[in-house]
């Protein structure tokens, strides 16, 4: 079908700027700091001192809605493409508005995400998406 091919083209314009994105949000290194953070707030006598118990706390949390937020941007386009397949195995034209649904959001959150964290990176993409 035309028009799931045209999705799937779509999905696979995300491919590279997501792996971008990953790259520019440094999600490894995130990984590392939440794990050292939540050693860090184990250890006897952490709670003793409120302020720097709130901020370490308030540090995770930001750095865990940072990785969650690419990891639910990863499983929707993981979701699209699923669909997609399925649409061309079966012939079924009965998944596009799913489709278009799911895909409409990933948009705005890849969009959302990128903005927020890597201004540079979404201008660039921007850019190269641009019609001249």
């Amino acid at each position: 079908m035309v028009e799931l091919e045209q999705y799937k083209f779509t999905v696979n314009q995300y491919k590279e700027p997501m792996k971008e994105l990953g790259v520019s949000l440094a999600l490894s290194h995130k990984h590392e700091q939440i794990k050292e953070l939540e050693s860090e707030m184990r250890e006897e006598g952490f709670w003793n001192d409120p302020d720097k118990a709130q901020e370490v706390t308030r540090k995770v949390k930001n750095l865990k809605d940072t990785v969650s937020a690419y990891h639910a941007l990863e499983l929707t386009l993981d979701d699209v493409s699923t669909m997609i397949e399925l649409g061309n195995e079966e012939n079924d034209a009965s998944v596009i508005p799913d489709i278009e649904e799911l895909l409409g959001e990933f948009e705005i959150e890849f969009d959302n995400l990128k903005f927020t964290f890597s201004p540079s990176l979404y201008a660039n993409f921007i850019l190269s998406n641009s019609i001249t």
